[in-house]
């Protein structure tokens, strides 16, 4: 297959932040911390899963930047990745932090150094919180995409099947591991094995997807399916803790279960049908959308409070958040992801680092 771009990834990335957004509104909001001054009872009990969107996505990721490093070098996926992550993140940090200052909801409290230290994605390290709760996953991709750099760094592309063997096998290793050593630890911070099998997947799965079906592939998607299920089984223990609200771990496997299934169907061409150009559009949106809905939606709820419809009211926000989501994508994030490629393009990509050199080096005094 040579298509450049896979529609039906666009349609799941954006249903999954979908979900995302109605878990906030109708579950998470209400049940944790009251941040939301709004239940939805008749809804709450389904919707409350709905948080498993992502763990879709971070299949999805795996997938796609794993694609997007073919042919690829270091200096270009650090452009690539900077320029897609940034400039909707500022804006989004902006706006959300303008709105909590305006709205004076005593919920929530933002300071300038809190503001400043988020713009970077490195507060948490410095034990500074996020302004937004949803920002959690963003540094859980930028691991990810560390790893995939030292990958391009040490040019081991040609050995791509040991090394997610290998973190598969630390992953489960750890997953069993108690982190009370530190080794463990640094190890679990570095690769993250509460949610590594899902990038794993995601990469496998292109590498079906490009390179057609393999036994070892599907071997190693079907222990990744068995971490995936342990990890989020491992994680609604917490979940029920801090919702006050029992989980059932049937669901919790039939949606993993879904997900994988799902991607299968795309790596192995079973979903033509739905491969659609026009829901690049929805694609496009995802990621404004997951990082502004959250606290400003729930401001919004308090705001307005019960003087309208409940349901009528998380419609009405849904739609609203769609809409300045895609207003926000188009007027202010392309143009200035456009811009921020272009001066990093100038900059990074036709320089090769000193580590791109040591590791040329490193490369061909091996081979002589």
């Amino acid at each position: 297959m040579n298509q450049k771009r896979i529609y039906q990834i666009d349609l799941f990335r954006f249903l999954a932040a979908l979900a995302v957004m109605i878990f906030h509104y109708t579950f998470r909001g209400f049940y944790s911390g009251k941040l939301s001054i709004i239940d939805y009872p008749s809804i709450s009990w389904l919707t409350k899963y709905l948080y498993l969107g992502v763990d879709l996505f971070f299949i999805i990721s795996g997938f796609v930047i794993f694609m997007s490093m073919k042919n690829s070098t270091l200096p270009k996926f650090i452009v690539s990745r900077i320029s897609r992550i940034y400039p909707a993140f500022w804006v989004a940090v902006t706006f959300t932090s303008l709105v909590i200052l305006f709205s004076k909801d005593p919920k929530f409290i933002i300071s300038t150094k809190q503001y400043f230290a988020n713009l970077t994605l490195f507060n948490s390290a410095v034990g500074i919180e996020n302004i937004d709760g949803v920002y959690w996953s963003l540094i859980i991709e930028l691991k990810f995409y560390f790893l995939m750099g030292i990958l391009l760094l040490l040019n081991g592309m040609d050995k791509i099947k040991i090394l997610m063997i290998s973190w598969l096998l630390l992953s489960f290793i750890m997953y069993f591991t108690g982190s009370n050593i530190l080794i463990t630890k640094i190890l679990k911070t570095i690769f993250f094995p509460q949610y590594s099998s899902y990038f794993i997947a995601g990469m496998i799965f292109y590498l079906v997807y490009d390179k057609g079906n393999s036994i070892v592939y599907f071997i190693m998607l079907f222990f990744c399916y068995v971490l995936s299920v342990l990890t989020s089984l491992e994680r609604i223990v917490d979940f029920s803790h801090d919702f006050n609200s029992p989980f059932n771990p049937t669901i919790i496997i039939l949606s993993i279960t879904a997900f994988y299934l799902l991607m299968l169907g795309v790596s192995i061409g079973k979903l033509q049908f739905l491969n659609r150009k026009n829901f690049v559009v929805l694609g496009a949106i995802t990621y404004p959308l997951y990082l502004i809905h959250q606290n400003i939606g729930f401001i919004i709820i308090n705001k307005i409070n019960y003087s309208m419809n409940k349901y009528l009211l998380l419609i009405s926000l849904t739609l609203g958040m769609l809409i300045v989501a895609y207003m926000m994508q188009k007027y202010i994030e392309k143009p200035f992801a456009k811009w921020l490629k272009k001066i990093l393009s100038k900059n990074i990509e036709p320089k090769k680092s000193a580590l791109s050199s040591l590791a040329d080096n490193t490369m061909m005094n091996s081979k002589s």
